[in-house]
């Protein structure tokens, strides 16, 4: 089982155009998501320079394409921007987009 670490990528200005204030109208809703899939844990965020991200630590490789799932339909419910990202950063780069 090797760790992955995400990042959820929001461009600050499209997110205002679609009523999402700041990272915390999406951070605490969707770590309970997280939480309760099983599938991992969000461990950090920030801002600044018209983007904020949150930080996720997925527990299992294997399971990469489950928190994809969960993390999508959690993001399009909210109605994020089609600009917003999924980025994983380890082992390598790849970039998942929230609207398939």
């Amino acid at each position: 089982m090797k760790p992955v670490f995400l990042e959820l990528q929001f461009d600050s200005k499209d997110c205002l155009e679609v009523g999402i204030e700041s990272r915390d109208e999406i951070e605490d809703d969707f770590e309970e998501v997280l939480e309760k899939s099983g599938l991992g844990a969000v461990t950090g965020g920030g801002g600044g320079m018209g983007v904020y991200n949150i930080d996720v630590d997925l527990f299992d490789e294997t399971k990469l394409q489950d928190a994809i799932s969960v993390i999508r339909k959690f993001l399009i419910s909210l109605n994020v921007p089609r600009s917003s990202k999924i980025v994983r950063h380890t082992p390598h780069r790849e970039e998942f987009s929230v609207y398939v």
